[in-house]
C-alpha cells in the first residue's frame, strides 16, 4: 500500500513554494480563511487530473461563490466578481503529491503543471505527470539568482524529473492520468473503474450528512 508523505505547492493560492510533510494520520486545523480548503482542493485537483467535471472545489471563505483552479493559481483571496485582486498577474503553477510504499519505501510523485493569466478566464494544464521512483520537492524547483530564491520554469523542472525518475510519463487525458498512477500503485491488481473511483473520492472529500436512505443508495451505491 502507498501512503501520502508529501504535498508540494508552487504558486497555489497564497503559497509561493512549500512542501508539507505527512507522517501517519494528519489533520488540517485553523480558523476560517486560513487556507485549509486550498490544500484539500489541491489534492483533489491532482487526483482528478484537473478534470473540471470531476472536481468540486470548496466555496470561498465568504461562502458567496465557488473558487476556480485559475483563482487558486493566481492567488485570489477575495472573489474576483467582488473586486478581488490576484496575488499574481500570471504564473506557472506546479502541485504534486508524493506517495511511499509501506513495505519497499519506493516513492512515486504525481502532479500537475498549469499556467494562468489574470486576463484569461481559465487556466491551462500543460502537464499531468507521473514520476515513478521519484520524490518531488519544491527544493528541486528552486534556484538561487542574484541572492534570491526563484522558482525554475516548468520546462527545467520537467527535465530534472525525467532524468532522475525510474520512469516519467505525461498524459493529455485526465482519466488516463488517474488510471496511470493507480496502475503503478496497485501493481498486479486491476485498476478500478476510474469514474467510480473519482466519484467515491469526491464523496469522501465532501463529508456531508445524508439523511435519506434513497439518496444514499442513488449517490453512493448505484
Amino acid at each position: 500500500m502507498y501512503r501520502l508523505v508529501r504535498i508540494s505547492l508552487q504558486n497555489w493560492y497564497l503559497v509561493d513554494a512549500l512542501d508539507i510533510e505527512i507522517r501517519g494520520s494528519a489533520a488540517l486545523i485553523g480558523p476560517t480563511g486560513a487556507g485549509k480548503s486550498s490544500i484539500q482542493d489541491a489534492i483533489q485537483t491532482i487526483i482528478a487530473g484537473n478534470n473540471a467535471n470531476r472536481i468540486h472545489l470548496n466555496p470561498s471563505a465568504s461562502g458567496k461563490s465557488r473558487r476556480t483552479v485559475r483563482d487558486y493559481c493566481l492567488g485570489y483571496v477575495e472573489d474576483p466578481s467582488e473586486g478581488g485582486k490576484p496575488k499574481r498577474s500570471a504564473c506557472e503553477t506546479v502541485i504534486a503529491l508524493t506517495f511511499e510504499h509501506e513495505e519497499t519505501a519506493r516513492r512515486i510523485a504525481i502532479g500537475l503543471a498549469m499556467t494562468a493569466w489574470a486576463n484569461e478566464t481559465r487556466e491551462e494544464t500543460i502537464s499531468r505527470f507521473v514520476a515513478d521512483g521519484y520524490s518531488y520537492s519544491v527544493e528541486d524547483a528552486v534556484v538561487e539568482a542574484d541572492g534570491e530564491r526563484r522558482l525554475m520554469k516548468w520546462a527545467d523542472i520537467r527535465s530534472g524529473m525525467a532524468a532522475k525518475a525510474v520512469s516519467f510519463e505525461e498524459f493529455k487525458s485526465a482519466e488516463r492520468f488517474t488510471a496511470g498512477f493507480l496502475q503503478i500503485m496497485r501493481g498486479r491488481h486491476s485498476v478500478p473503474d476510474i469514474r467510480h473511483f473519482l466519484r467515491a473520492f469526491g464523496h469522501a472529500l465532501a463529508f456531508k450528512p445524508i439523511y435519506d436512505p434513497t439518496e444514499y443508495v442513488r449517490s453512493y451505491v448505484l
